[in-house]
């Protein structure tokens, strides 16, 4: 039995058994002579020497196998105290990792949120667009088709497949044409065009505006179709009734010239507003001083004279007439002009109550 070096607070042995020569295990073994037996024990020196020997390497093996554990059994500690570290670190890092995880759940619930209050505003936007009964298209940037209501889709025959591509109108690829030419424009200057548009037997006007992003930055083209067709058949209307309405009047004015008798048309107040041919005549042969031939004088401040046989009732039945309280007015007067003097019929005639009157 050999000891070890300690390692620690253990100290540790080394044993060898060796099997004894079969001679000295028989009991029954007569002694041999002197000469043999101290050879025996020299070989036996010799074997327990060599045992030694044997002993003596072993052990010094195991020392060095010890010395070997032991910078293990260091370098163990040391990964231990380095695995001790990083599993520190893993453990702050997994805190780390989690307070993120609440933070982005935190976010996540936020976008949710907002996901839901963008839904609700796009369906919003879509039910406004197809309650305003006018068809819309939008264009991007690049002139592409963007967006679309329904009323769009059913008048021009587009699809939801279009979103993304040019401008294309099945039934009328000249319009479309047109269209695009003037979506450029209008992206290009950032000013607003319209177009007048027949589709369908009905007439339109495509107004097209700049859509302004963020910053008022021009990122597209709003378009919207105006259905002008009632408009359009009442400025129809309207002209037809301005042609017919010129041609009453030039047949009335032509009327109104033709007469032989001295005609003059008077407003509310007695004001002169109008005259024919035979009223300039008689006032350019009587010289009357005025170079409108009377026009724009009130006829209710010439006075008759005193010879007229009914000097009171000519004014009173000219204001009546023109006021609208009476529709007819009659009375003979006597003019002097220039030491001549003269006697007239005169007559106020009132058609309607806000018609003119007219004298003769």
């Amino acid at each position: 039995m050999v000891p070890l070096r300690p390692v620690g607070t253990s100290r540790q042995f080394v044993v060898a058994f060796r099997e004894l020569p079969a001679l000295l295990k028989t009991k029954d073994v007569q002694a041999e002579p002197p000469a043999d037996s101290e050879v025996q024990v020299r070989e036996l020196e010799q074997e327990l020497q060599a045992t030694r020997e044997s002993l003596q390497a072993t052990v010094e093996q195991l020392e060095s196998s010890n010395e070997e554990l032991q910078a293990l059994n260091e370098e163990m500690q040391a990964s231990n105290e380095e695995l001790q570290a990083t599993n520190e670190e893993l453990h702050a890092s997994n805190e780390e990792l989690q307070a993120t995880n609440e933070e982005l759940l935190t976010v996540n619930e936020e976008l949710e949120q907002k996901s839901l209050e963008l839904a609700f505003l796009i369906e919003d936007l879509e039910n406004i667009e197809n309650s305003i009964d006018s068809p819309l298209l939008v264009a991007d940037s690049r002139g592409l088709l963007r967006h679309m209501n329904e009323d769009a889709r059913r008048l021009l025959g587009l699809t939801t497949d279009q979103l993304g591509g040019p401008v294309i109108i099945p039934n009328d690829a000249g319009f479309a044409t047109q269209l695009t030419a003037r979506i450029q424009t209008v992206i290009s200057f950032g000013q607003s065009a319209e177009i007048r548009q027949e589709i369908n037997s009905c007439h339109y006007r495509v107004r097209l505006r700049p859509y302004q992003g963020r910053h008022k930055a021009h990122s597209g083209v709003v378009i919207v179709f105006r259905d002008v067709t009632s408009l359009v058949k009442i400025n129809g209307r309207l002209r037809r009734s301005e042609t017919r309405l010129r041609r009453t009047t030039e047949w009335r004015q032509a009327t109104f010239n033709a007469v032989p008798t001295e005609l003059a048309v008077l407003d509310a107040h007695g004001k002169i507003v109008e005259v024919n041919d035979a009223w300039r005549r008689f006032a350019e042969q009587n010289q009357l001083p005025c170079s409108k031939r009377g026009i724009d004088l009130n006829y209710l401040d010439n006075r008759p004279s005193a010879a007229c046989s009914r000097r009171r009732a000519w004014p009173k039945g000219c204001g009546a007439c023109c006021s609208a309280a009476s529709r007819t007015f009659r009375c003979t007067i006597v003019v002097r002009h220039r030491n001549r003097c003269a006697g007239f019929c005169a007559s106020l005639v009132r058609s309607e109550p806000n018609d003119p009157v007219a004298l003769w």
